[in-house]
C-alpha cells in the first residue's frame, strides 16, 4: 500500500478545505454503511450504539444502546430503521425518535446488512443461513441454509433474492418461499467467494463480483437472471465493494484503487480511473449519473458515471474507512474507523487531475 499511498499523495490528494460542512467524533468503530431515511442520518457502531444525526448540521438527534457491536447490519426506511448485531440480535426501531418496536434473535452472528422490501427484512447468518422477517413484528416467514457464511445484503430483484455466501455460489431464490431457484459456481477461489459484495441487476443480466483464484483470473462476472448461466467475466479484484449501476453502466470497485465501468449492453469497459489507495467494503453510490466513492485511506471522488471524468477530489479522516457513505444532491456523509463522521460538500473543482 505504500506505493500506492505515495502515489495518491503525490498525483491526486486534494485538501477538505471549505467542502467540510460539519464533523462529528462518536468514538467507536463504524463499519457498517451510513444510511438516510426520514431526514435523518444513521450511523451504527462497534460499541453497539444507533445514532441519528440531522445530516444538515450534525446535532444528535437521537441514540440507542443496542444488544450488540455492528459491523454492516444497517438497513433504514421512512418508518423503520432495522439493526442486526454480532450477537445475533435483529432490532426494529421507529426511524423518528428511536423508539423500539421489536426485537428477536437468529441465534447466530449476523455480520452482513439487511435488505427491506416494503413488507419484510432479509438478512444472512455467519453461520449461512438467510431469514425472512415480517417487517411489521419480527415474525419468522421463513429460514434456509446453511449456505456458507453470508456477508453481503441480499439483492431484491421482484420475487427473487439473489445471494451469495462463502461456499462458492451464488444463488436466486424465491423472495415468498426462500426456495432456490437457481445456483452458480463462478470460477473457485482459495479466498471469499461472492459473500460480501452485492449483485447489480439490469434487465436480464446480473453483475456480481467474486474473488479471483490468482493473478489474471476473473473476478467480475456478468451472469443471465433467468438461469445463473455465466455470460462474461473480467479479470479484476473487486470482491469487496458492491458494483454500482449508472447511467448505461455499472462500476466496480477494486483493491488496487480503481473504478472501472462496464457497458451494460456489450460489457465493454467503458473507463478506467484510479483515484485511490484501495477499495474495501465501502462500495460506490451514485445519483443522477454521478457516482462517489471513498478509497481506503480517505480518499474521496466525485465522477461523471458516463466517462470517468473526476469531478471533485477530496481527503479526509486519520484511519481506514469501510463504511459506505450515503449521498443527497452533491452532500456526500463518510465516516471512518476512529468513529468520525464528516458532512462533505461535493462542488465540483475548478481543475482535477485528467486521464486515466
Amino acid at each position: 500500500l505504500t506505493a500506492a499511498d505515495n502515489l495518491w499523495q503525490r498525483e491526486f490528494r486534494f485538501p477538505v478545505g471549505k467542502s467540510l460542512l460539519w464533523k462529528l467524533a462518536l468514538n467507536a468503530r463504524v463499519q457498517a454503511p451510513l444510511a438516510l431515511a426520514h431526514d435523518r442520518l444513521f450511523v451504527a457502531t462497534g460499541n453497539g450504539q444507533l445514532t441519528a444525526l440531522d445530516p444538515a448540521t450534525g446535532r444528535l438527534l437521537w441514540q440507542q444502546t443496542l444488544s450488540g457491536p455492528v459491523i454492516k447490519g444497517l438497513a433504514a426506511n421512512r418508518n423503520v430503521v432495522v439493526v442486526a448485531t454480532t450477537k445475533g440480535m435483529i432490532e426494529a426501531l421507529r426511524t423518528r425518535d428511536g423508539a423500539p418496536l421489536w426485537r428477536t434473535t437468529a441465534h447466530e452472528p449476523l455480520f452482513a446488512q439487511p435488505a427491506l422490501s416494503a413488507t419484510r427484512l432479509y438478512v444472512g447468518t455467519s453461520r449461512g443461513n438467510l431469514l425472512a422477517l415480517r417487517l411489521r413484528d419480527g415474525h419468522l416467514v421463513w429460514r434456509v441454509g446453511p449456505f456458507g457464511m453470508i456477508q453481503m445484503r441480499p439483492a431484491l430483484v421482484d420475487t427473487l433474492l439473489l445471494l451469495g455466501s462463502w461456499n462458492g455460489t451464488l444463488r436466486a431464490l424465491s423472495a415468498r418461499t426462500g426456495h432456490t431457484v437457481w445456483e452458480t459456481r463462478p470460477a473457485r477461489s482459495p479466498y471469499c467467494a461472492p459473500a460480501t459484495a452485492t449483485p447489480a441487476v439490469r434487465s436480464e443480466h446480473v453483475f456480481f463480483c467474486a474473488a479471483p483464484a490468482g493473478p489474471g483470473e476473473p473476478g467480475f462476472y456478468t451472469a443471465a437472471l433467468e438461469d445463473g448461466r455465466i455470460l462474461w467475466t473480467w479479470p479484476c479484484a473487486c470482491h469487496y465493494a458492491s458494483p454500482l449501476l449508472s447511467d448505461s453502466v455499472v462500476v466496480t470497485a477494486t483493491l488496487q484503487g480503481h473504478l472501472v465501468a462496464f457497458k451494460t449492453g456489450s460489457n465493454q469497459v467503458a473507463w478506467d480511473r484510479k483515484v485511490a489507495t484501495a477499495f474495501f467494503d465501502a462500495s460506490p453510490v451514485g445519483i443522477g449519473g454521478i457516482l462517489y466513492s471513498v478509497g481506503l485511506r480517505g480518499e474521496v471522488a466525485k465522477l461523471s458515471s458516463e466517462d470517468g471524468r473526476a469531478l471533485a477530489l477530496r481527503h479526509i479522516g486519520n484511519d481506514f474507512m469501510f463504511a459506505t457513505p450515503a449521498v443527497r444532491g452533491d452532500t456526500l456523509w463518510v465516516a471512518d474507523l476512529e468513529g468520525n463522521v464528516f458532512s462533505l460538500k461535493m462542488a465540483p473543482d475548478a481543475h482535477v487531475p485528467g486521464g486515466n
